[in-house]
């Protein structure tokens, strides 16, 4: 049977916790571990509106045309459609207003007048590779962003050959089971209200 191997750790304020269920060695585990530990740093440098070195710091200095992260152009689609499908309510342009109520990079906790958020068109505009900001905006992706950073945690895992992982952030959880039947297996994704099953996989895949 094989061994189920755990670590947690604490990163972009809150509590993580890794699981898979392979057999692996002491020396690949702890490499992998490494690995996401990079990843999610690299992450948090770069979307933490709380770093005052951070990608997301840099925009909100002055107007400009910014180089896009590799994997910013998926989290910025995703927050458009939801920014298009709720007429506005969920939008990144959220950071300054959440500042002025006290949630902001110094934690102050001391509420100012709140600023309202910026439409979407008339603060920033993005392509594959680069962001427009055409007026300052301090953009907050607290919404999704931790969910899609558990994706990517959960792209790492898989690359690494493990099919059988849990990845829970403070309840921002991804599973995928590995259900075997006979000498089949199948990659299933267990999401709040459903179950995806992928294509096969082999046993030794």
């Amino acid at each position: 049977m094989a061994k189920i191997r755990q670590q947690s750790f604490e990163a972009i304020g809150t509590k993580w916790s890794v699981a898979v269920t392979a057999p692996i060695s002491d020396s690949r585990w702890a490499e992998l571990i490494e690995k996401i530990y990079e990843r999610v740093k690299d992450f948090d440098e770069r979307y933490s509106r709380f770093k005052k070195t951070s990608w997301v710091t840099a925009l909100s200095a002055k107007p400009g045309t910014y180089r896009l992260p590799d994997d910013a152009f998926e989290l910025l689609s995703f927050y458009k459609s939801l920014y298009q499908a709720t007429s506005g309510r969920v939008t990144p342009m959220i950071g300054q207003t959440i500042a002025d109520a006290g949630y902001d990079a110094d934690y102050s906790f001391e509420a100012k007048p709140l600023s309202r958020p910026p439409d979407w068109d008339e603060a920033i505009d993005f392509s594959r590779q680069s962001i427009e900001i055409k007026k300052p905006v301090l953009l907050d992706f607290g919404a999704a962003g931790k969910g899609y950073l558990v994706d990517i945690i959960g792209s790492i895992v898989a690359d690494s050959g493990i099919h059988d992982y849990v990845i829970d952030a403070s309840g921002d959880i991804l599973h995928r089971p590995l259900i075997r039947c006979g000498t089949l297996c199948f990659r299933a994704t267990v999401l709040p209200h459903a179950t995806r099953i992928d294509p096969l996989v082999s046993e030794g895949e």
